[in-house]
């Protein structure tokens, strides 16, 4: 059973409809959007069920004649996305999740199932033959000279920057990976000519006892 009231006394009734200045409250004698919903702690729930079944559906839809944005807050009056929200503005082509306890800037996200980034580029060309690996005794000097690897933002660059992306971090990092490994195969290398260099010592040494 549904109680319609056409009704602007202030307050609120649980379960009850208001229409008042073409706006709709449930709950709330004074709706201030179009569709103002307001309950109780833990009970207030909107749901859509499409029972028809088969084929593509879209029991929730929403349209803009501009940017689409999409915005949920945990508190109520509050038109921005400060602490604790998630905020979805195409306008400005972002997906923002932003959590914070007031210890400082947070973010938790989980995720179930996979994280894509289209088109990415791996570092494979680390591994062609012209590929400019410096040597280490170079690599050390710019470590000392920067405090930071080649080809990754030092801290100075994030901080004017105000932002790292992960992103192009993650293929950076991937790309000292395969540098690390083209070094730890020289080492191999060279490691294996020294010990075949040491038998042969130890072989001539033998046999110059055993004279």
């Amino acid at each position: 059973m549904l109680t319609l009231i056409l009704s602007a006394a202030a307050g609120a009734q649980t379960g009850v409809l208001f229409v008042n200045n073409n706006r709709v409250g449930i709950g709330i004698s004074t709706p201030t959007t179009d569709l103002h919903v307001v309950g109780a702690a833990g009970t207030t729930k909107v749901l859509v069920v499409d029972t028809g079944g088969g084929g593509y559906l879209a029991p929730f839809e929403m349209r803009n004649d501009g940017p689409l944005g999409f915005r949920l807050l945990d508190t109520a009056g509050s038109a921005s996305c400060g602490s604790n929200c998630i905020d979805f503005n195409n306008a400005g082509g972002e997906f923002r999740l932003n959590f914070n306890d007031g210890d400082g800037p947070e973010l938790r996200l989980t995720v179930n199932g996979q994280l894509i980034l289209p088109g990415a580029t791996l570092p494979d060309y680390v591994f062609e033959p012209d590929y400019p690996l410096l040597p280490l005794d170079e690599l050390e000097a710019f470590i000392e000279r920067n405090k930071h690897l080649p080809n990754l933002p030092s801290q100075a660059e994030v901080d004017e920057a105000g932002y790292i992306n992960v992103s192009e971090l993650q293929l950076r990092l991937l790309e000292k990976v395969e540098e690390l490994t083209l070094y730890t195969l020289e080492q191999q290398k060279q490691l294996a000519e020294l010990s075949a260099e040491m038998s042969a010592l130890r072989e001539r040494l033998e046999d110059l006892r055993a004279d």
